[in-house]
């Protein structure tokens, strides 16, 4: 099947491009609690706004940027299958369906979710990553770029999965992976994340992206990654 051809030629061209990709420890030091200083995702008066409006358009991504859509809908038009959209335009995503990349339930995406069910486009690389990984050096035109990249960086996938992880035995424990259970990927590094996913097909796709990722724009990957 093509999308099973797709995946392999990107596969392969990570693995060709990995040798040439930094390596650094997990954090600063090797500390994993230590964080690169200067991070901040707002953008309200005051804050230092480092990645850019969420899901401006105002990028030069092709295709997406400067199309009129923001990012997010950009998203949800390139992946939900059957979609029904807002006005004549075909830019807001009202509802339709989509498979989930990480674990592969099939979703339904309704906009206007409460926050707690809420789908969520997630940034293959988390940008709290790429700024201890690279990106606390570049200027703000590139850092908005990555934070949008429609292409690579990034997808649509469920609050669970993104943000709120699964606990199926309510324990408050994510400790039972052959119970499905999880914690949200939100700010993981890929190779912190990669071992919660049980699909060898999926865990390929998320590396080969994750890897291509940091290529594309120069940012080093964790000693965990490799």
């Amino acid at each position: 099947p093509e999308g099973e051809r797709v995946l392999v030629r990107s596969f392969a061209l990570a693995r060709q491009v990995l040798a040439d990709i930094p390596v650094v420890p997990a954090a600063p030091n090797g500390d994993p609690t230590v964080k690169l200083p200067g991070y901040e995702r707002q953008c309200s008066e005051g804050k230092a706004c480092v990645f850019g409006p969420s899901w401006t358009d105002d990028n030069t991504i092709p295709g997406t940027g400067h199309n009129g859509c923001d990012t997010r809908n950009d998203i949800l038009g390139m992946t939900v299958q059957d979609a029904r959209y807002k006005g004549s335009k075909k830019c807001v995503v009202q509802s339709g369906t989509y498979e989930e990349p990480y674990f592969g339930t099939q979703e339904t995406f309704t906009k206007g979710e409460p926050g707690a069910t809420q789908d969520e486009v997630d940034h293959v690389i988390a940008l709290r990553t790429a700024w201890d990984t690279g990106a606390y050096a570049w200027p703000l035109e590139k850092r908005v770029d990555f934070a949008n990249d429609t292409e690579l960086n990034l997808v649509l996938t469920t609050k669970a999965a993104n943000a709120a992880g699964h606990d199926v035995d309510g324990d408050g424990e994510y400790a039972r992976k052959d119970l499905g259970e999880y914690p949200g990927k939100m700010d993981m590094t890929g190779g912190d994340w990669v071992v919660w996913m049980s699909d060898a097909e999926r865990m390929q796709d998320f590396a080969a992206r994750y890897v291509l990722v940091a290529e594309r724009y120069g940012l080093a990957l964790t000693e965990e990654d490799v």
